[in-house]
């Protein structure tokens, strides 16, 4: 994970279905909220869609272009 002051960027492509975002609850759940800033947003909210339709993936409502930003906090100076 990154020094703190440094940010950690990752973009990728994310499946949805059911409502759920998969790679947004993964990655929730591995970053630490006590030591980590993260936020998490969607670029584009349907990068294959017409792939979808054509393919019939079982369970996959769309795919979305996100950011991921991950930030260790600063230490309390004390």
């Amino acid at each position: 994970m990154p020094t703190p002051g440094v940010a950690l960027l990752l973009y990728a492509e994310s499946a949805k279905g059911g409502g759920e975002a998969a790679f947004k609850i993964t990655a929730s759940a591995r970053v630490d909220p006590s030591a980590f800033d993260s936020s998490y947003r969607e670029t584009d909210p349907d990068v294959s869609g017409e792939e979808l339709e054509r393919t019939g993936d079982l369970g996959v409502e769309r795919t979305a272009a996100v950011r991921l930003v991950v930030q260790r906090r600063q230490a309390a100076r004390g």
